[in-house]
């Protein structure tokens, strides 16, 4: 759901520091270093906001989530998921946007006013290299298998 306030600290320290006096249902600490990416979010309270998560076939994948998110106002919401941005991409109704971390350790992103679907898919760079190498093996493999036929039929005929 969306949090009714939130403060912008420092850095990393003064966000585990702020999370000692703070009460986590309304208020988020968010790292200076995330400001730009929740400008346009509204504080306030969004009595109409709702969050719900999409469940395909009863199942939700660990390296895929959705949700349907709803609200009357430009919201910072805040996932019970950690947050760690390496390999994680935050989209919101299709599109790629930044997601923050929010309370030292937890996923938070602005989404405007208005029903959305809002997608985390983790798509690490070295996962889809490795994918791409081992393509490329196989094929060479193949290719080198059909060239070593291709040669002992020749010398066969």
């Amino acid at each position: 759901m969306g949090v009714s306030d939130w403060k912008v600290v420092e850095n990393s320290d003064a966000e585990i520091l702020a999370m000692d006096s703070l009460d986590t249902r309304t208020t988020a600490v968010i790292d200076q270093r995330y400001a730009e990416d929740i400008k346009n979010a509204q504080k306030g309270v969004d009595s109409t906001a709702s969050v719900k998560i999409i469940a395909k076939d009863g199942v939700v994948a660990p390296n895929y989530l959705e949700y349907e998110v709803n609200g009357s106002k430009n919201n910072l919401v805040m996932f019970s998921e950690i947050h760690y941005p390496i390999g994680w991409d935050a989209y919101l109704d299709g599109k790629l946007v930044p997601h923050v971390r929010a309370n030292y350790v937890l996923r938070a992103l602005e989404v405007p006013a208005g029903k959305h679907k809002v997608e985390f898919k983790f798509e690490p760079t070295a996962y889809k290299n490795g994918e791409n190498i081992s393509l490329a093996s196989s094929v060479l493999l193949l290719l080198l298998f059909a060239t070593a036929a291709f040669v002992e039929l020749k010398k066969k005929a």
